[in-house]
């Protein structure tokens, strides 16, 4: 059994531990759209949910009309080109409607009564005529100071602070580098786009993103896709979860994963890294609860889907192991005639293994109990 330990976020890859992003990929990118302008319904819906992907759309409230009819007048590459009634439909799909404020001004420069009228009107219309409250806000121009950020923050719990822009002359190759580089970085990458065919930005070749997206889709083992809501839920429970191991055998691992921000409004499960060479058939249930988690083994690793709670959570799996039997020279590190460390390689000359053994033989036949991994579990002497 293992002693009652707790590991930070990001522990060493041997030990239990939240990983960087769901799924436990290597960098994650959320597409942030602003403006509400028209093709955000027919291009950029469509083509992220050909792959199942969901963006963030900031709209710009008092431009915003009720009906596709109303919207639908409005010039092509206009801000308010998505209806209410569009953008409810649209947030019902899974896609994050945040918030940019009333009527697009910078709020850098407006004056304190402005500023208030153009975050929170613009906050409860959103939340009136879609059901949702906006999680994110995005400063029109990007402009920001501190008397701002605290306005915003009485009421959101993510502002976007950085982004990548994407559009004009932008190619699938040009797109893939900079995923590619984000991906290198371990980053959360976040692209800001206005229109796709028309607007503000918008793209030579609206199909080069469509095309990007087709290539995201081949990486999922790599990057994560999600709307900027998601990914700021994540890693802000992943910093501040606790993962503390209570348990651990061959063959199951106890733990709780404990964190300070509300579930309610934080209602995104964290990914728990278990390292177990070989694994399979792996169950996971909460304890008390006894209701199923979402677990998958993926290479040497086991991926637990877990909420942050008081809860414990119980993995099992199998344990896959094969008997071979296979000549072994033997390296000793001391004498023949004491016990020494002695290092083993098969015939191919690769070491397998060290093992505390007593002979006065220098080649011999052993059998292993290793996994498919090649990990030796148990060294047997004929």
């Amino acid at each position: 059994m293992l002693a009652l330990c707790a590991f930070p976020t990001h522990a060493s890859q041997g030990s239990p531990h939240i990983a960087r992003y769901l799924d436990n990929t290597r960098a994650a990118i959320s597409f942030t759209f602003d403006d509400g302008i028209r093709d955000h319904a027919t291009m950029a819906v469509p083509w992220l949910e050909e792959h199942g992907f969901r963006g963030t759309f900031f709209v710009v409230s008092g431009y915003t009309r009720d009906t596709r009819e109303q919207a639908e007048d409005i010039d092509d590459g206009r801000m308010g080109g998505v209806s209410w009634e569009e953008w409810k439909e649209i947030a019902s799909r899974g896609h994050e409607i945040g918030n940019h404020s009333w009527s697009h001004p910078n709020l850098r420069s407006a004056n304190p009564a402005k500023r208030h009228k153009q975050i929170n009107v613009s906050y409860d219309t959103i939340l009136s005529k879609t059901g949702v409250p906006p999680f994110s806000f995005c400063y029109p121009f990007n402009a920001r100071d501190e008397s701002v950020e605290r306005i915003v923050y009485e009421r959101h719990y993510a502002a976007r602070t950085y982004q990548q822009g994407y559009g004009r002359d932008d190619t699938p190759e040009v797109m893939r580098r900079m995923a590619e580089n984000g991906i290198s970085q371990g980053k959360w990458m976040v692209a800001m786009l206005h229109g796709i065919a028309d607007g503000f930005a918008h793209f030579e070749e609206p199909s080069a993103f469509r095309t990007h997206l087709q290539w995201l889709a081949t990486q999922r083992d790599r990057i994560w896709v999600a709307p900027f809501r998601d990914i700021s839920k994540y890693v802000q429970l992943r910093d501040a979860a606790e993962l503390t191991v209570h348990s651990a055998s061959p063959s199951s691992i106890e733990f709780t994963l404990r964190s300070t921000l509300s579930p309610e409004t934080f209602d995104h499960p964290l990914t728990v890294v278990i390292p177990v060479p070989g694994a399979s058939n792996p169950q996971a249930r909460s304890k008390q609860k006894g209701s199923d988690l979402d677990v998958v083994a993926s290479g040497n690793e086991l991926l637990v889907h877990a909420h942050p709670s008081d809860m414990r959570v119980v993995v099992e799996w199998t344990n896959q192991v094969v008997t071979i039997d296979m000549p072994l020279t033997i390296s000793r590190s001391r004498s023949p005639h004491a016990s020494s460390h002695e290092t083993l390689y098969n015939l191919m000359g690769r070491r397998v293994g060290v093992s505390l053994l007593r002979s006065h033989q220098d080649i011999r036949t052993e059998k292993l109990l290793v996994t498919p991994h090649g990990k030796i579990n148990t060294l047997l002497t004929d």
